[in-house]
């Protein structure tokens, strides 16, 4: 177990260093461009056509520069919405060249929404729009201008390229969702254990304010015996009760007029 996780770290990042948001944009970037070459070498087997394997050597370098800036320069913010836009262009341009919504492509799309999803939370309603009419707009074309599209050069290419771009798709949205989970559940322990934390010492404060509180308050003291009454009821010396509600100590001593009233014969000496 400890090794599996010294291994996610060395992908994703130290924690120490990174947000739970770079880690995971750690992970989703080298997968995605994992993905990417794995497309190139199969392509190469099936003998697609070379603008598939342009378009996934592209995406596939555009992820790992993006993966290896975040980890040396650690920062993310620059590199989200041009990943986005190209990664979406990539995906449009290799719909042209795989048939269109009947080859492999559209099984990408999952992952660019998996990724937005996580990274622009902001527009995504907006971006998922958007998303959704330039596939509504390949499949009118495809309809009407199928032309447009190059298929494949047979069946057994076909079904080959869709079977393992699916089961591709599936695994690295399965593992991208299984790394999110993950981080969230340490991220809400660690919450869990602060907010815990929190709540003791907050009391801890109140405690400690209230005592205060009393100490600068009225105290109910005896006129005789010089007793104080404690909220309870109860009566306790003074110098008890200031030990108890305070960090003072007492010291003892004994002052002029107690020196000539208890012990006359040393005040007369003293003079």
């Amino acid at each position: 177990m400890k090794n599996k996780s010294c291994f996610i770290n060395l992908i994703a990042g130290n924690p120490d260093i990174f947000s739970i948001e770079h880690r995971i944009f750690n992970s989703a970037t080298i997968l995605v461009s994992i993905t990417a070459f794995i497309t190139i070498i199969y392509n190469y087997i099936l003998n697609n056509n070379i603008y598939q394997t342009i378009a996934s050597l592209i995406c596939g370098i555009l992820f790992l520069f993006c993966y290896i800036y975040s980890l040396k320069m650690n920062k993310i913010d620059i590199l989200i919405i041009p990943t986005v836009i190209i990664f979406h262009t990539t995906l449009i341009v290799s719909l042209i060249f795989t048939n269109g919504i009947h080859g492999s492509v559209p099984y990408f799309f999952f992952l660019l929404i998996t990724f937005t999803s996580i990274f622009i939370k902001k527009i995504f309603k907006f971006y998922l729009l958007f998303i959704l009419v330039s596939i509504c707009t390949i499949i009118v074309l495809d309809y009407f201008y199928n032309f447009l599209f190059i298929k494949y050069d047979n069946k057994i290419q076909e079904y080959y390229d869709i079977g393992i771009s699916l089961i591709i798709c599936l695994s690295i949205n399965g593992i991208i969702t299984n790394f999110i989970y993950r981080e969230y559940c340490k991220e809400k322990i660690l919450n869990d254990e602060i907010l815990k934390q929190t709540k003791q010492d907050k009391e801890l404060i109140e405690q400690t304010l209230k005592e205060i509180r009393i100490l600068r308050g009225l105290l109910p003291i005896c006129s005789n015996c010089k007793k104080i009454r404690d909220t309870t009821g109860s009566w306790s010396q003074i110098e008890e009760y200031i030990l108890k509600h305070s960090e003072a100590q007492f010291t003892h001593g004994i002052c002029p007029d107690c020196i000539k009233k208890l012990y006359p014969e040393i005040a007369c000496t003293d003079k």
